[in-house]
């Protein structure tokens, strides 16, 4: 299976929303009703990018089982750009920081695949299937596999390891 990095799906994830961007543009050119589009997971809400990757009860279960997964509690963010931007506003310890913008650029790149296969191939995958995926296939394996982001999550871990001892905090 191919491999990801988090900057490779952070590419992937915002060249998708502009491709929709620019379809969206141009079915409306052609004089689709855009309004009547409803979202392929729920069909109860006109589809938008941020329904379908944060708002959309679907996308929400995938975000609540990944919190869950971390260990985070409740998901307050209602945006794409809460999502990115505030890393689901949450507080990640910062040797974890990295590790979680990964989880949720692959997060985000999956929801969205899965949307597209629904859309154009009548496919429909379970949110528990989905997390799985970004848990085993593209979660703490890729993430750990990519050399860069693994010596700095140790080095980070072993600079805060240094400063809680210097505290008095470890012995």
């Amino acid at each position: 299976m191919e491999q990801v990095g988090a900057q490779e799906g952070k590419h992937l994830c915002v060249e998708s929303v502009e491709r929709e961007n620019s379809s969206l543009e141009e079915l409306d050119r052609r004089g689709i009703d855009l309004d009547t589009t409803l979202c392929s997971c729920c069909d109860s809400v006109m589809e938008s990018c941020v329904h379908s990757l944060v708002l959309c009860n679907f996308s929400m279960s995938v975000w609540e089982k990944i919190f869950n997964w971390w260990k985070l509690g409740n998901v307050n963010a209602f945006s794409i750009g809460e999502i990115f931007a505030a890393n689901g506003k949450v507080v990640i310890p910062k040797y974890s920081l990295h590790l979680w913008q990964a989880v949720i650029w692959t997060s985000v790149y999956f929801i969205w695949k899965i949307r597209n296969e629904r859309v154009f191939k009548g496919k429909v995958s379970s949110v528990t299937k989905i997390v799985k995926d970004i848990q085993v296939v593209r979660g703490y394996h890729f993430i750990t596999l990519n050399t860069k982001c693994e010596k700095r999550f140790q080095r980070e871990k072993e600079l805060e390891r240094e400063t809680k001892r210097e505290n008095g905090y470890l012995h």
